[in-house]
């Protein structure tokens, strides 16, 4: 029983560093996805103000239904891990 014991709490301390190593990844990473997401939007207001019928004003419109497909996405991946 002793030696089991012995074997076996090293390996959850380390168990457990890797857990908390890879939430800490996780919250950076949503973080950093939140910027990206916040950014995108700011790019495609910027082209859609850049003019009415313009191309430029189409691609902003593009980017803005990506950046809400990509938000979704982002929910949805944070729900799951939540």
């Amino acid at each position: 029983f002793q030696n089991i014991l012995e074997k076996f709490n090293p390996s959850a301390r380390q168990l457990i560093a890797a857990g908390k190593a890879y939430l800490k990844a996780l919250h950076a990473s949503a973080a950093a996805s939140n910027t990206f997401n916040e950014s995108l939007l700011k790019m495609s207001l910027n082209a859609q103000q850049c003019g009415n019928g313009t191309s430029a004003s189409d691609i902003g419109v593009s980017i803005a239904n990506v950046a809400s497909v990509y938000k979704e996405i982002h929910d949805h991946h944070t729900n799951i891990v939540s």
